[in-house]
């Protein structure tokens, strides 16, 4: 007998993938195995079992097996926000530490069992772990998962006390930024920060409302044209215990930082708020307020102008941009809309998470028929659905996806998620113009988003503007000065056309889940450098991965000007010169 660590991993759905879809399912999985299988022994650790779909590993270190398990459901993610929806393959992970037995180059005992349950138990794209496992890991590592419960597992006589992998979505909007501080941005004296308010229900369910109200305080301190508000996807990668006020204020290089906590009773909210001064280390201003969520909307206007009179004085009319984020007529829309971001957030990489969204956006739209962002957001979450289930796409669904955001826009032409969705649609139907009209306004409208921002700079790239596009880069730099992959996206693509093609690669390096667009640009660049080989080799990797042909990539990159095309075209030769 010996101890070890055991890693269990399934496939989520196989038998039906199988019966939809043999061949593609079966050549998904040999290429998901060898990703790996790769992952496995870069955390010195075995596989030792393969039966069907499952893979059974074990690993000497019970760190090495939870970090192994949350790297290979990253990848995994990263690999079906990439895919066509029948090469999408969601794996469940068990992880459980103890004694085992070893025969035929084979590992047994109850500890391989329970890993084989806990994994058979685990949500989809999860990890569950066992509390002899969680016991043996570091504290860096423990930080990433939270205590489940005792759970009663299949054939497993005594309950299992399990911890959760905290995946989720990241902070902020679409992917978050991390605290690295990356570009020198000056500390402005109108520079704030809003930090997540803190969640005081004990109920985790309810994190969604402090997500909404934090992100909806922002955009509407951001229309103080005084101001200049720090993107959440910045400033949600901090919280105030484990960093100092000073350590927050370098990185985001705002000089205020305004954070709070909220309480949700039913209809009841209580939100206190703290604002202060990073430089001075002093408290300018707390309050507490209640108020119900019928009247969310009006106290987070007088919280953002009570914010800026405390900053710069009295506000007068004409220094505001547009009001945005028009209130709905039933508070309960826009708890549903607040419900359905969450997992909006993550839609791409989770089908579950997209389904879900879809579901309480038309939920919201049914409450409040009237209501311009639940409308805007239907449209978006029915896009991102469809990449995982085709069928609900009916054969008119872009005319009346087109209807439903006009019809949006006629009730509140200053809906900035409204017109960044319309952009999009006039950016697919080759409509340059009509696209950078929307999306500019939307920019406007919440100078503080980042990814409203770099659609922007898409866009303005798509038409060839590339000084235009560097503007806005600045500027989104401005707002978001710690590393992010939607920054560096951009940044990258724009080097390639400004044909510095090794300061882009240098740049791509950096990005945490590339898509497969970004793997042509790597590999555009690796040919311009002379270096066919590796171009080559990044385009069959993309084969592989996505199962998607790179010359169908390039010609869905919407480029108005056939010269830049051009610049991507050779790639698809570059195979042959090797």
């Amino acid at each position: 007998m010996r101890e070890t660590t055991i890693l269990a991993l399934d496939v989520v759905g196989f038998s039906k993938q199988v019966a939809e879809n043999p061949k593609v399912t079966i050549d998904v999985l040999s290429a998901r195995r060898k990703r790996i299988h790769k992952l496995v022994i870069s955390m010195n650790g075995r596989v030792f079992n393969e039966a069907g779909d499952s893979i059974v590993s074990e690993f000497s270190e019970a760190d090495k097996a939870a970090l192994c398990a949350m790297a290979i459901q990253e990848e995994m993610s990263r690999l079906n926000a990439g895919s066509p929806t029948e090469r999408r393959m969601m794996f469940r992970a068990g992880i459980n530490h103890g004694p085992v037995m070893d025969a035929d180059d084979n590992v047994f005992g109850d500890t391989v069992n329970v890993a084989a349950r806990l994994e058979a138990a685990s949500s989809p794209e999860g990890v569950y772990l066992s509390k002899s496992a969680f016991d043996k890991l570091m504290s860096d590592t423990k930080s990433s998962f939270a205590y489940l419960g005792e759970l009663s597992l299949k054939n497993i006589p005594n309950p299992t006390a399990v911890y959760m992998w905290k995946s989720g979505y990241q902070m902020g909007r679409y992917g978050a930024s991390n605290t690295e501080k990356v570009a020198n941005v000056e500390t402005l004296p109108g520079s704030i920060a809003v930090l997540l308010f803190k969640n005081l229900n004990s109920d985790e369910e309810q994190q969604y409302f402090c997500e909404g109200v934090s992100e909806d305080l922002i955009s509407a301190l951001s229309r103080y044209k005084s101001l200049r508000v720090t993107s959440s996807n910045a400033s949600f990668a901090f919280v105030a215990s484990e960093k100092t006020l000073q350590e927050i204020s370098h990185a985001l290089s705002a000089k205020y930082i305004l954070s709070g906590a909220v309480r949700s009773m039913g209809n009841r909210v209580r939100i206190n708020i703290k604002l202060d001064n990073s430089e001075s280390s002093q408290t300018i201003w707390s309050e507490k307020f209640e108020t119900t969520k019928e009247g969310i909307w009006e106290l987070e206007e007088t919280l953002a102008s009570t914010v800026v009179s405390k900053l710069v004085g009295q506000v007068e009319k004409d220094e505001m941009r547009s009001s945005a984020n028009k209130p709905p007529e039933d508070a309960r829309a826009y708890d549903l809309v607040l419900q359905g971001l969450k997992h909006h957030r993550n839609s791409i990489v989770s089908r579950e998470d997209a389904r879900k969204a879809y579901d309480l956006f038309s939920r919201a739209v049914d409450l409040d028929p009237n209501y311009p962002r639940a409308m805007a957001w239907k449209v978006c979450s029915t896009a991102n659905l469809s990449s995982w289930e085709p069928e609900i796409l009916g054969p008119n669904w872009m005319q009346d996806a087109l209807k439903s955001v006009e019809k949006a826009l006629e009730l509140d032409p200053d809906d900035a998620e409204a017109n960044r969705i319309m952009g999009a649609m006039q950016l697919s139907n080759g409509n340059y113009e009509a696209s950078l009209e929307h999306h500019r306004h939307a920019c406007s409208l919440c100078p503080s988003d980042l990814y409203i921002a770099a659609k922007h700079c898409k866009v303005l790239m798509y038409d060839g503007r590339l000084d235009a596009a560097q503007n806005e880069l600045d500027r989104a730099t401005k707002i978001n000065p710690t590393a992010s992959d939607l920054l560096y996206e951009i940044e990258g693509v724009l080097k390639f056309w400004q044909h510095d093609h090794q300061a882009s690669n240098d740049i791509f390096k950096r990005i945490k889940f590339p898509d497969p667009i970004i793997s042509v640009f790597e590999s555009a660049n690796n040919y311009h450098l002379g270096r066919i080989d590796l171009a080559a080799q990044k385009v069959a990797e993309i084969e592989a991965d996505y199962g998607l042909s790179v010359e169908r990539l390039i010609q869905d990159e919407p480029y108005r000007k056939e010269e830049m095309k051009s610049m991507l075209e050779p790639i698809l030769k570059s195979s042959a010169l090797v």
